[in-house]
């Protein structure tokens, strides 16, 4: 959107995505003029759906409200049978899918998505877990049939342009430096700190909306750790299903991963129930139903 100052007649444009319908106070960059503007309302951009399956209601609620802003349809799932009956009765647009969703491993998910009628366009955005920030600066090695992949904390200012990209809506190029509406920068900012602290309390399991006991957050924190080796070693995951040697061609990411779990947990609670070797055991004794179905194929 290009304006023009009333006072000294310089142009600039303003992106209006945040301010859509309203009328706002700008300042002019050039003579610091005040003058109000009238933006034009919000138009959807086709109606999109997009499904958010992430077992955390707080998050699935921030994002919610960050993609109505742009005028898209949210529904939220928050375990992996709901997200495959959501999907299939809704066919949406674009699938948000966490790579730790509980019940259904995430490539299982993707699977099913891609070999259901009628649901061969809907695109796929893998959401890592990161249950360790600082243990990945690369994308993983495969995307298991989705489409795209993104960091949870590149949610805020990445998940709506990589959906305009994937369904074809054009991203518009950054204007430089645009005039801040008054009162706008604190709105954003509140927006901002509301989804940082969503997906601050998701981090490694932790859960605002969980009413469960220390033992499902153990179990969820296992299949969080468990899911995220996974997505970044699918060859070698699949190399030693087949040949009986996963802990060994995997130690250094599962010895890193029970170092997390023994930080996170309780020992007394960790001493129980092994929880971490039973999300492996769950996990091997899927990928060989998998792989013993593709081997008949």
């Amino acid at each position: 959107m290009t304006l023009s100052c009333p006072a000294c007649r310089t142009r600039f444009r303003i992106e209006p995505r945040r301010i859509q319908g309203k009328r706002v106070s700008l300042k002019c960059p050039r003579c610091q003029r005040v003058f109000k503007v009238d933006t034009p309302a919000p138009q959807p951009p086709s109606g999109l759906r997009v499904v958010v399956c992430h077992s955390d209601l707080d998050l699935c609620g921030s994002i919610g409200r960050l993609l109505d802003k742009e005028g898209m349809a949210c529904t939220a799932c928050q375990d992996g049978h709901q997200a495959l009956r959501s999907i299939a009765e809704l066919g949406p647009n674009v699938v948000l899918l966490d790579v730790g969703l509980q019940g259904v491993f995430a490539f299982e998910v993707i699977d099913k998505i891609r070999h259901t009628p009628g649901l061969e366009k809907v695109k796929i955005i893998l959401l890592s877990s990161i249950y360790n920030k600082t243990a990945y600066k690369r994308r993983p090695e495969t995307l298991y049939g989705a489409d795209d992949y993104l960091e949870k904390h590149h949610i805020p200012g990445d998940l709506v342009p990589k959906i305009r990209e994937l369904v074809g809506i054009g991203v518009e190029a950054p204007a430089p430096a645009p005039p801040v509406a008054a009162g706008e920068g604190t709105a954003v900012a509140e927006e901002r700190q509301e989804l940082d602290e969503a997906l601050r309390r998701t981090e490694g399991g932790e859960s605002a909306t969980e009413l469960t006991g220390e033992e499902d957050k153990a179990r969820r924190l296992a299949h969080i750790i468990v899911s995220d080796i996974v997505l970044y070693n699918q060859d070698r995951v699949e190399e030693g299903v087949r040949g009986g040697t996963f802990f060994e061609l995997l130690s250094e990411e599962i010895e890193e991963g029970r170092r997390l779990f023994n930080q996170r947990v309780a020992p007394e609670l960790a001493r129980q129930e092994d929880f971490l070797g039973n999300a492996f055991s769950a996990l091997i004794e899927r990928q060989q139903r998998e792989l013993q179905l593709a081997s008949t194929v």
